[in-house]
């Protein structure tokens, strides 16, 4: 579960060397809003993921980034079966003064997604890289790290600004499936209430989210389960109300989407081994 494990590990970096920068493939488990210092750079290389923050919905395909504030409330979650990132950590004030303006405004707006043209997404990612090869070495040299920060600051500014505009009809059927997850019949209740038939509501959601339908609704399943697994409720009970039709469907769902049972999520938060969020958002399509 990479995803729970670096929280306190962006602290670390922040606090040692001013950022942190991780890559590789990753199936979005956070399933609840976490914070932390400095700002973000998610970048998505290959499959597709959600990214909330505060109240709004990204969803990333590959070349897209998305650049917020840690302060700002946001969670990951994988549309496909997994994606590939790079999550770039970083303090301001390494950063030059000149891009003041340009962090204060995404501050402020908590967010922003850009799509990276070709030629900039070969240039920021070799300045990622060697960022990564700077932080697996002993010496920091932090003029260096600022540059290079700095050229990525710069290619985000000359990248297209753009709002998460999936078709209508897509925004349409997340809502739905967002206010009737946890139904057991949520699948066939989705197929009944759209003249689509079914065939089509796969093909939309694959050739715009990358996956199916069904996996899709395991994952807001899955999430519900998340925040009903911080209560003293039984798994039974869990299962139950995140809209699973057994418990062993639960268990076997769960551990395909988190990459551990329920019983050994639960013991993880009990240990403090996972983030425990300070709130339940409720995200929403941007239109």
């Amino acid at each position: 579960m990479p995803e729970l494990a670096t929280a306190k590990a962006i602290e670390q970096d922040l606090a040692r060397r001013g950022y942190g920068i991780r890559t590789g493939y990753s199936n979005g488990t956070f399933p609840s809003g976490h914070r932390h210092r400095g700002f973000e750079i998610l970048y998505l290389h290959s499959g597709s993921s959600e990214m909330i923050i505060g109240q709004n919905l990204f969803t990333l395909f590959g070349g897209q980034a998305v650049f917020l504030h840690g302060g700002a409330s946001h969670c990951a979650r994988s549309v496909s079966a997994d994606y590939t990132r790079t999550a770039l950590h970083f303090n301001p004030d390494i950063t030059s003064s000149r891009y003041t303006d340009f962090l204060d405004s995404i501050a402020k707006n908590g967010g922003a997604l850009y799509t990276l043209r070709p030629a900039g997404a070969n240039r920021f990612l070799w300045t990622t890289n060697e960022l990564m090869s700077i932080s697996m070495s002993d010496h920091y040299p932090h003029h260096v790290v600022a540059g290079l920060v700095d050229l990525i600051l710069a290619e985000l500014q000359d990248a297209d600004l753009q709002a998460p505009t999936p078709p209508a009809i897509i925004r349409e059927i997340i809502d739905y499936m967002q206010n009737h997850a946890t139904r057991i019949d949520a699948l066939q209740q989705l197929y009944s209430a759209f003249f689509y038939s079914p065939s089509h509501i796969r093909q939309l959601f694959k050739e715009h989210l990358g996956c199916t339908p069904q996996h899709y609704l395991l994952q807001l399943k899955a999430t519900k389960a998340c925040e009903l697994l911080r209560s003293p409720a039984s798994i039974d009970q869990v299962a139950r109300e995140a809209g699973f039709s057994n418990v062993r469907s639960f268990q076997r769902s769960f551990k395909r989407i988190m990459g551990v049972t329920p019983s050994e999520y639960r013991n993880g938060i009990q240990n403090r081994e996972l983030i425990t969020a300070p709130q339940t958002m409720q995200p929403k399509l941007p239109h």
